[in-house]
């Protein structure tokens, strides 16, 4: 990328914080507009000077929780991409984040190779979830009977069914393509119209649409789930 993207850090975890802005700093894609400490101190310079992307903690210190800063970040400036990041593994999070407009979903740790990419994904409209944490959501949905199975995966093509396979097994979107030999970008491409044609939101739900509708025993998932 030619332009690099402004991201600014909300952690209370002052050497994290560091730790991640420097990652960032260095890298060829980001750089870092703004680091802070609090909800409430982060809350005005996020809205008087929106970056391109925030990363957001779930916990910290002061009234207002990282949830509550994303939903008033995104009601002023519904453009900017927010992924909330945590070590709190409660199951409420998941769903409560996406649905108050955070753009992803990542547990800590997350390893420092992989942070530019999970937020690169975000920006690129394709919601990085911590596997955990999609799991979280799948079963959350399965128990409340918002899981359908009202479409086809007839309508996939080859590479997009492979796509998905590959991505439930636990592969990245960049080891994906190596596996069927083609570009990043078009891994991409293959996850969203898989998405938008099983007329899923998250890779879980993805997965179920795909196995359901192939009536298949859904060994990926177990695969998946035998983590939790």
């Amino acid at each position: 990328m030619s332009t690099r993207m402004s991201v600014s850090i909300v952690e209370d975890d002052v050497p994290l914080r560091e730790l991640w802005q420097r990652k960032l700093d260095r890298g060829a894609d980001f750089i870092c507009a703004g680091l802070f400490t609090t909800a409430e101190s982060a809350l005005p310079a996020l809205l008087a000077h929106p970056p391109m992307l925030a990363l957001v903690d779930w916990k910290l210190p002061g009234p207002m929780d990282g949830i509550e800063l994303i939903k008033r970040v995104k009601q002023a400036h519904p453009a900017v991409c927010v992924v909330l990041i945590t070590s709190h593994h409660r199951d409420e999070l998941p769903s409560a984040a996406l649905g108050a407009g955070a753009d992803g979903f990542l547990f800590k740790p997350v390893p420092l190779h992989e942070l530019a990419p999970q937020l690169r994904e975000a920006l690129a409209g394709n919601c990085p979830v911590s596997d955990e944490a999609a799991q979280m959501i799948f079963k959350r949905l399965r128990a409340s009977g918002a899981l359908g199975a009202d479409v086809s995966p007839a309508i996939l093509s080859e590479k997009q069914r492979e796509t998905l396979e590959l991505l439930g097994d636990g592969l990245s979107a960049k080891q994906a393509a190596d596996r069927l030999g083609i570009s990043y970008e078009t891994a991409i491409t293959y996850k969203n119209r898989a998405f938008v044609k099983l007329k899923a939101h998250s890779l879980a739900e993805a997965l179920h649409r795909l196995r359901v509708g192939a009536n298949l025993p859904g060994t990926t998932l177990k695969r998946r789930e035998s983590k939790s």
